[in-house]
């Protein structure tokens, strides 16, 4: 059975005491690039996950597309040591963490990706 105190804060279940929290609490969330037509034909073809490259506990690297992203866009769906990747679509929920397994790599709008806002070890 689980009690909660209020909409978040102290829950107990099993009597264990736990603290919960709203994911955007804890992380920036960021949902990737949309692919299109015009991304396929850009100039500035980079490499990005999609779903397939997501897979339980590590990306997938070995083959991915290529889409074009401007600099703004670069930034924005840039991946960085850490990152955790949820798919949303195909197993939904199923996620790796970002290892750098590439120096430069993007993610395509299957994937959610969720980037701590403080001192967050995804390790532990």
């Amino acid at each position: 059975m689980q009690i909660t105190d209020g909409y978040l804060g102290m829950s107990v279940y099993a009597d264990i005491y736990y603290l919960s929290r709203l994911v955007g609490e804890e992380f920036e969330l960021q949902l990737g690039k949309m692919l299109s037509k015009a991304s396929k034909l850009g100039r500035d073809q980079q490499s990005y996950l999609n779903n397939k490259s997501v897979q339980w506990d590590r990306a997938d690297v070995s083959d991915l597309p290529r889409m074009d992203f401007s600099s703004e866009e670069r930034q924005k769906f840039a991946l960085v040591r850490g990152d955790l990747l949820v798919c949303e679509g195909g197993e939904v929920g199923r996620t790796a963490i970002w290892q750098d397994e590439l120096p430069v790599c993007y993610f395509q709008k299957a994937i959610h990706r969720l980037r701590p806002l403080t001192g967050y070890i995804p390790a532990l």
